[in-house]
């Protein structure tokens, strides 16, 4: 267990990227075990303990890792069994470790849904009211195979159209 350190009187606290990256770093190669016991202090001394401390209990926050923080009535802290989640380990993975596999989202939509959802746009599309009624036909009319392939073409046009899809998805402001 560490000495208790004093609270600082210091009210900022810097983010620091390549202290935070050593800390995962140190931490899930050292795993299933604990640090070495100098571990903090040799941050520490190195960073400072606001700076240190500060950057550990933002990855806690975050979710990569997990320690016991006690607070003491003099107002003086101790951080002890520190230890990676398993988000450090994916954060430090160049592929997004498993969170990045089991995070794969997949659509699906029923041909009933896909059917209205093509409908809504026809029957919003700028065109004259005939075509709209003979495209509205075709689509009520095609099989599930048939909606497939226009689904699977839509996309591909989409994509194609890749300035415009910005456009289209209003996105262009957050890019």
């Amino acid at each position: 267990m560490e000495a208790p350190k004093q609270p600082s009187r210091r009210l900022e606290m810097k983010l620091n990227r390549e202290l935070q990256r050593k800390i995962l770093s140190v931490l899930t190669e050292c795993f299933p075990q604990y640090p070495p016991p100098n571990f903090l202090h040799t941050l520490r001394a190195e960073y400072g303990e606001d700076e240190t401390d500060g950057n550990l209990m933002y990855l806690e926050m975050h979710g990569l890792v997990s320690f016991k923080l006690t607070r003491f009535l003099s107002g003086a802290y101790s951080i002890d069994y520190v230890k990676p989640t398993e988000k450090a380990f994916d954060f430090l993975a160049e592929d997004g470790g498993l969170s990045a596999v089991l995070g794969v989202v997949t659509v699906r939509l029923d041909a009933e849904t896909l059917r209205e959802l093509v409908a809504l746009k026809i029957d919003k599309a700028d065109i004259p009211t005939g075509q709209k009624e003979t495209l509205l036909k075709i689509i009520r009319s095609l099989p599930e195979e048939g909606l497939k392939r226009l689904s699977s073409r839509l996309i591909e046009f989409a994509l194609d159209k890749g300035a415009d899809l910005v456009k289209l998805l209003d996105i262009s402001g957050g890019l």
